[in-house]
């Protein structure tokens, strides 16, 4: 099966928020990686199903198996850049904020650019959440940021139909999540974020779920606009704040430089979701290393392990060049 994160919009009110994050904020220490220590750093990370480490499992029983409880067969990037956070439904954890020392991790599957979703949260209302509970960067926390590829998949659905607007549509649902993560960056920065993380998305017309179809020039046309968006929107942002780094991911240039890295990469397959060929799915993990893709969207444990490093490696390369940063 392909799970595709379509959810009804539906805005938390004030009070339910506040209630969530003081149930699921997370604090946790470091551990190591295959391959690269994590970042001697406290990270909080904000996103959808890509970065989510458990979160939307712990409030809906979501995804189930053959998922890990997140949106892969293992775990997502953030949880190898920074060291393993704790799943937040974590009855431990009841009642603690997000002002520790540890890493956090606010990120919803399902979750928009916006404040709407349900039953997770979106990107807005996570980090109106962290700001409503007292929660403050220091100067040597990281904060990652990557959403938008659920406003776009949403948008792709509603917008297919009518090829003669799909474009024009899409475009401005494309430019307006550019437009809410750079606001959201800005209001990282304001929370006194120093270094912040953002991650484009894909090349959506190479996804499984669109690779081939007649819908993979509509998608890839609303991912490219979209990165464009983003990517200027954040230069712009970072010529107005001088002691800010924001770096960005090109996650398309990751997932080339991962996959054709024969020294590091296992990752053979790029083309298939591993949950539609049984031989993957049933093959265990040597054989799900091959691949790229979990399912039509989501990464597999192993590619989100090494775009983990691919990560950290720009990161201790960059630490003496500008603070704006998009390639290599």
């Amino acid at each position: 099966m392909i799970v595709n994160m379509f959810i009804k919009p539906n805005p938390f009110k004030p009070e339910i928020l506040k209630a969530i994050f003081l149930a699921f904020a997370v604090t946790i220490g470091f551990t190591s990686i295959m391959q690269a220590q994590p970042v001697n750093n406290r990270v909080i990370a904000f996103g959808d199903s890509l970065s989510d480490n458990g979160n939307l499992f712990a409030v809906s029983g979501q995804p189930q198996a053959p998922y890990n409880q997140r949106f892969s067969n293992g775990k997502v990037w953030v949880e190898y850049f920074a060291g393993p956070l704790e799943k937040s439904g974590a009855a431990s954890l009841m009642g603690k904020q997000p002002m520790g020392h540890g890493n956090l991790d606010f990120a919803f599957g399902g979750s928009r650019t916006d404040s709407f979703a349900t039953p997770s949260l979106g990107i807005q209302a996570q980090i109106d959440g962290f700001a409503t509970l007292g929660g403050r960067f220091t100067s040597t926390d990281i904060a990652t940021l990557w959403g938008g590829a659920n406003d776009l998949l949403q948008g792709i659905s509603a917008t297919a139909g009518n090829p003669n607007t799909s474009r024009a549509i899409l475009g401005k649902i494309a430019k307006t999540a550019g437009t809410n993560i750079t606001n959201q960056v800005r209001q990282l920065i304001e929370l006194g974020a120093k270094t912040i993380i953002v991650n484009t998305l894909p090349d959506f017309s190479s996804l499984p779920q669109f690779s081939g179809s007649p819908l993979a020039p509509l998608a890839g046309f609303g991912s490219s606009t979209f990165n464009a968006d983003l990517t200027a929107n954040l230069k712009n942002l970072a010529d107005t704040n001088p002691d800010v780094k924001i770096m960005v991911i090109d996650i398309s240039e990751a997932f080339s430089s991962i996959v054709f890295n024969e020294s590091t990469s296992s990752l053979t397959n790029t083309a298939e979701a591993c949950v539609t060929v049984a031989a993957c799915l049933r093959g265990g993990s040597a054989m799900q290393k091959k691949f790229l893709f979990w399912d039509g969207i989501h990464p597999t444990d192993e590619a989100h392990r090494l775009l983990a490093v691919f990560i950290y490696n720009r990161l201790k390369a960059e630490k003496s060049v500008p603070r704006f940063s998009i390639k290599d």
